[in-house]
């Protein structure tokens, strides 16, 4: 599926470089299908920002007559969409059973090129969707690029990594455990490499902190009185879900 064309070029070597000289398709990482329940039509990842409400890719929910959120300690509660940002392509849905789960706090400069990230969310969903204590929650290592708008406008942030089925709306966090990003798309190699000549390695695309702020339901914040203490990837994998699309 096709999320939206943006404009990119990218030089090998020990850092990559991304500039707008050359242009790619971005398919979203996005599960659709009919095999696992007549009713499903997809599988994304989510993310806890407090009080039951959880960010996903909004291409995740777009189609959704009924969305189910699935806990990583095994429960499966219904969510209700808050807010919808296609241009952004940022979603806001609520599960008030799921307000006793912490926040994953943001980061406030967001990330740096060069610097460290894992993606963590629901990867390869299409194995199953009965999900039980710690089972598919997993944490994908990546390097960010740059951050640059798309040719819409829209900010994104580049990273050199692979996101799998089931990844869209998956948490961006840095080293401290701090959101950075929403996991939105990847690179289509196959077409960039016969388009431009060139050869590029697997490139994953999310929303950047900056694009998310705005989001948030009114009245919210991300929580300010957290300990500054780093958080590590089992607490942040207890503060994601995988979002279920029924049609």
């Amino acid at each position: 599926m096709i999320l939206r064309q943006t404009l990119l070029g990218v030089s090998a070597g020990v850092a990559l470089l991304v500039s707008t000289t050359a242009s790619a398709t971005v398919e979203t990482p996005f599960l659709q299908s009919a095999e696992v329940a007549p009713s499903v039509i997809g599988v994304g990842s989510g993310w806890i920002v407090g009080s039951g409400y959880v960010m996903t890719a909004d291409h995740v929910v777009e189609r959704c007559s009924r969305i189910q959120l699935d806990a990583s300690d095994g429960r499966r509660v219904q969510a209700v969409v808050v807010s919808r940002d296609p241009g952004h392509d940022v979603a806001v849905l609520h599960a008030s059973l799921l307000s006793d789960v912490p926040a994953i706090p943001l980061a406030q400069l967001g990330a740096q090129p060069d610097e460290r990230v894992h993606i963590v969310g629901f990867p390869d969903s299409k194995n199953s969707l009965a999900v039980s204590h710690g089972t598919a929650v997993a944490a994908t290592g990546g390097r960010v690029i740059t951050t640059h708008p798309d040719n819409e406008g829209f900010p994104r942030m580049a990273m050199q990594t692979r996101l799998d089925f089931g990844s869209s709306g998956s948490v961006v966090i840095n080293k401290r455990g701090r959101a950075v990003g929403l996991a939105a798309g990847m690179l289509n190699t196959e077409r960039y490499n016969r388009e431009s000549g060139r050869s590029a390695p697997p490139i994953g695309f999310a929303v950047p902190v900056s694009g998310l702020l705005d989001l948030l339901p009114d009245g919210m914040h991300w929580p300010a009185s957290l300990s500054s203490d780093p958080l590590s990837l089992e607490e942040i994998e207890r503060r994601v879900v995988r979002v279920i699309c029924h049609g």
